[in-house]
């Protein structure tokens, strides 16, 4: 009987493990999310940074 018991803590374990893998790979998608957004804002910032340089200097 106690090796019944051993065999389902290691169960609960592995669906433990199972769930907090899960976890991460949420978070690592919400990391890449975030960083694919912020490299197109900070593309459009470049963009947007260099026209009104140009237009500036297009003033001068």
């Amino acid at each position: 009987m106690p090796r019944l018991r051993q065999v389902l803590s290691h169960g609960e374990n592995f669906h433990n493990l199972a769930r907090q893998n899960s976890n991460i790979r949420q978070f690592l998608g919400v990391k890449n999310r975030i960083k694919t957004a912020l490299k197109a804002l900070l593309r459009v910032f470049c963009r947007f940074t260099e026209f009104v340089l140009l237009f500036l200097a297009s003033l001068i």
